[in-house]
C-alpha cells in the first residue's frame, strides 16, 4: 500500500466498506465513489429546491406591510415544527434525524427571514 495513501485523512474512494453496521451487515452502497455521487445528486435537488422555496420567500415580502409581518416568529416556529413532523414521517423511528432536521431549519428559517427583510427594505407600500 502506497505509504502516501496511509497518512491522508481521505479515504479510498473505489473499494468496498470497510466497517459494518452493528445490528446489519449491508451497506448501502458498492463504494464510496457510489455514495458521493448519491450525495452529490441530493445536494443539486437540495440547491433546486432552496432557490425554489427563495423565490416563494421573495415573493411574499410583496405581501407584508411591516417589519413585524416579515419576523412572523410564530410562522417560523410553525414551519420549523412541520419540518420536523414531516422528518418524523419520513424516518419514523430516528430521533437523530429529526434533531437534525430542527437543528437545520433553526438555521435555514432565520436565514430566508434574513433575504425577506433586506427585499422588504426595498419595497414601498402600493398606493
Amino acid at each position: 500500500m502506497d505509504n502516501n495513501y496511509e497518512l491522508s485523512t481521505e479515504p479510498n474512494v473505489d473499494i468496498g466498506p470497510q466497517r459494518v453496521w452493528q445490528n446489519s451487515d449491508l451497506p448501502i452502497a458498492g463504494s464510496l465513489a457510489e455514495i458521493r455521487r448519491g450525495i452529490d445528486n441530493v445536494d443539486n435537488f437540495m440547491v433546486e429546491f432552496l432557490y425554489e422555496r427563495y423565490e416563494f420567500v421573495i415573493g411574499a415580502t410583496l405581501f407584508k406591510t411591516t417589519d413585524e409581518q416579515v419576523l412572523a416568529a410564530k410562522r417560523q416556529e410553525e414551519v420549523k415544527n412541520c419540518a420536523v413532523e414531516q422528518a418524523k414521517v419520513v424516518a419514523p423511528n430516528d430521533a437523530r434525524f429529526h434533531t437534525l432536521v430542527s437543528d437545520i431549519w433553526g438555521i435555514l428559517v432565520p436565514l430566508f427571514v434574513q433575504v425577506q427583510s433586506e427585499c422588504f427594505d426595498k419595497t414601498i407600500p402600493k398606493q
